[in-house]
């Protein structure tokens, strides 16, 4: 659903119920999340004139959104520090811990998948 901008409407919310919307609307078309996060920065740019930095986070928090909804997890922040982050299971009270080097690590393995792989699934 689209909205009409007006100024009674908070334009940094009707930002992020655009980039919510299609996530959910496109989600089911991608195996990967990183090509998604792209369609959705790309229309909330193209369409929406979102400066591209903005768009990315917009994204980011839309796809994380709908992700806690299957898997709700969150950061223990006060436990967290620079160099290590921890992770709560909000369903099972589990706790993990990264280093920012694993959590590093794990984004170029991403990253690196992603290009081999995602290729086909950014054709559309």
């Amino acid at each position: 659903m689209l909205y009409p901008v007006t100024k009674s409407v908070n334009e940094n919310e009707l930002r992020r119920q655009l980039a919510v919307e299609f996530i959910q609307a496109h989600e089911a078309q991608y195996l990967h999340s990183e090509p998604l996060v792209r369609r959705c920065v790309a229309y909330l740019v193209a369409h929406w004139r979102v400066p591209v930095e903005s768009a990315y986070d917009l994204a980011m928090h839309a796809l994380a959104e709908r992700q806690q909804r299957q898997q709700p997890a969150a950061f223990d922040l006060p436990s967290s520090t620079p160099a290590v982050v921890r992770l709560i299971d909000a369903a099972t009270g589990r706790v993990a811990a990264f280093t920012a080097s694993e959590l590093w690590q794990l984004a170029q393995h991403r990253a690196h998948i992603e290009n081999q792989c995602g290729r086909r699934a950014d054709r559309d």
